[in-house]
């Protein structure tokens, strides 16, 4: 017994509404992050020959340290294109576009926000009007001739849901448009772990004709929030796929 015998099915075809694909929960798509690396600043200042010219910058790349996000010199700045305040500074870091999935959306409707009474707050609070997603990345399961993180014994356990912050997902469907750098045929596993906000922007790419079905979606509800708060539906499940995986192997047991 493993979690593909509580959810059955766990994909669906994308319904489409003509050319455009709806990002919603369960939908998979490529998306750039920035990878958790060592990260830097871009340290940048007019020229100081030239202070009275706002668009001739200087900059270097250093290591972050305890100097930066406080007050910079006023000399150096307002830079044209580059709206940096006092407190702020240009974060850089290696990015690559990555499979992820889509784990929910937040928006306020105009309408709700346009029932604030003082102006000024209103004002403020239009951009919440923008919808925001909570993603988190994909990682392909891994096999003995191909080795990776998620080799085959560590994709067993969290098939059992030994580990809250690791959601399985089986092999993709077959026939079906996939994604083109992520093995289809071993599964995946989405990292919670590493979840980020993002807006919709035209860097993002949907390359599949398939989602996570509804019973798929509501694991993965019960199991993102039970790295917060534990959940009676989710703790059964768990607790009999961890007993099943425990008798299999009773030497990883505490």
């Amino acid at each position: 017994m493993s979690i593909k015998k509580f959810v059955g099915e766990y994909f669906t075809n994308i319904i489409q509404n003509g050319n455009d694909i709806e990002l919603k929960t369960g939908i998979i798509c490529w998306i750039p992050i920035m990878e958790n690396d060592k990260k830097s600043i871009l340290e940048v200042k007019r020229n100081p020959y030239k202070t009275n010219i706002h668009d001739e910058v200087l900059f270097d790349i250093v290591n972050i340290n305890n100097s930066h996000y406080k007050n910079k010199n006023v000399i150096d700045l307002p830079i044209k294109d580059i709206q940096l305040d006092a407190h702020q500074e240009l974060l850089i870091s290696r990015s690559k576009k990555r499979p992820c999935l889509i784990l929910d959306k937040f928006k306020i409707s105009k309408e709700k926000i346009n029932t604030i009474q003082d102006e000024p707050q209103k004002k403020l609070a239009h951009h919440f009007s923008k919808a925001l997603y909570i993603a988190a990345p994909l990682y392909s399961c891994s096999t003995i001739i191909e080795p990776g993180s998620f080799g085959p014994e560590m994709t067993y356990r969290i098939e059992h849901l030994l580990y809250n912050h690791f959601f399985y997902l089986p092999p993709f469907p077959k026939n079906t448009k996939s994604l083109s750098q992520l093995s289809s045929s071993n599964g995946g596993i989405v990292r919670l772990d590493e979840s980020f906000s993002f807006m919709k922007n035209n860097s993002i790419e949907i390359e599949t004709t398939f989602m996570l079905s509804e019973k798929a979606v509501d694991l993965l509800s019960l199991q993102t929030s039970s790295m917060f708060l534990e959940h009676d539906n989710y703790m059964k499940i768990k607790d009999k796929l961890n007993t099943k995986f425990y008798d299999e192997f009773p030497h990883l047991k505490k």
